[in-house]
């Protein structure tokens, strides 16, 4: 599928499709819904991966939800990383976690991004790595999928849900 591809998951869970359910299992609340389009966090087809760049272009494509991984700065706020190198994503050696974000902001998170043309259009463009609640401000209306990386973050998230 074309969409699986450029890094959206179609989620395909129609009536027809499903096998009849034992009487004494809850339906699910799928059944009777449309499936849901979900931007894959790490996907670099519309971006590079993680970034609200990233999840603007796959809304703008048709996205149902966004959806982020999660991990923990050095001063314990929540960003959206894969992985915990930041030479991965920024060309730049080191570890996310002993990093703050004040630190992060300085990194560019759109550095490693080759872009359509492969000619990197996105580095030197004030790309970084968003926190949970940047993400969460710039899709207020839109369902967000968030995964853990690493745990601690936990009650962070607890607390900045009831807060927005």
């Amino acid at each position: 599928m074309r969409l699986a591809l450029a890094g959206i998951l179609p989620l395909a869970l129609w009536n027809s499709a499903l096998p009849a359910w034992p009487a004494q299992c809850p339906t699910s609340p799928f059944r009777r819904s449309k499936p849901l389009v979900i931007a894959h966090a790490s996907s670099t087809y519309f971006g590079p991966g993680n970034t609200i760049e990233m999840m603007r272009a796959a809304v703008r494509a048709g996205a149902d939800v966004v959806d982020a991984d999660v991990r923990v700065t050095a001063d314990g706020l929540l960003v959206a990383s894969h992985d915990d190198d930041l030479r991965s994503q920024t060309g730049t050696p080191g570890s996310l976690r002993t990093k703050t974000l004040s630190q992060l902001r300085a990194f560019d998170a759109g550095y490693t991004w080759p872009g359509p043309g492969r000619d990197y259009p996105l580095r030197g463009r004030g790309v970084t790595i968003p926190t949970v609640e940047e993400i969460l401000r710039a899709f207020p209306n839109r369902r967000v999928s968030l995964e853990f990386k690493t745990t601690g973050g936990e009650q962070t998230l607890c607390n900045l849900l009831r807060r927005l």
